[in-house]
């Protein structure tokens, strides 16, 4: 059923005998009866509306592997078009520039990985600080 259809379920008129006020004891059983009935009905419907919900749930996005880094130069800007897209993905796991830093070594090989790994094996061995 559409959340427009559950919307409209739950607009209920209130019966006309119940805003009679000359009838106190019985408008007062009547009322809170309408409201149970009521509540009852909003309460199915978001239920409803939650199992729809959860029905139209995609799953993730699998990222495609990111293709190692071999100093070409016309692949560059791609290459770091997909390690920024891939740390944004991992956001929580990444949550250091060294670890960011690291991860987009990972990728590196030839020429840019021996480049890259004396700086990693000096942060390694002083620990992370602002000049490495």
């Amino acid at each position: 059923m559409a959340p427009q259809a559950l919307m409209t379920k739950a607009t209920l008129s209130r019966p006309a005998d119940i805003t009679d006020t000359s009838m106190t004891d019985i408008s007062s059983s009547a009322d809170v009866e309408w409201l149970r009935e009521n509540m009852q009905q909003l309460m199915d419907n978001q239920i409803e509306i939650k199992e729809q919900l959860n029905a139209q749930k995609h799953q993730p996005v699998k990222m495609p592997s990111i293709e190692k880094f071999n100093r070409d130069q016309l692949k560059l800007k791609g290459f770091l078009t997909q390690i920024k897209i891939r740390i944004d993905n991992k956001r929580p796991k990444l949550a250091t520039p060294f670890n960011k830093v690291i991860y987009a070594g990972m990728h590196l090989i030839g020429k840019p990985l021996k480049w890259f790994q004396p700086y990693l094996s000096k942060a390694q061995t002083n620990g992370v600080t602002t000049t490495n």
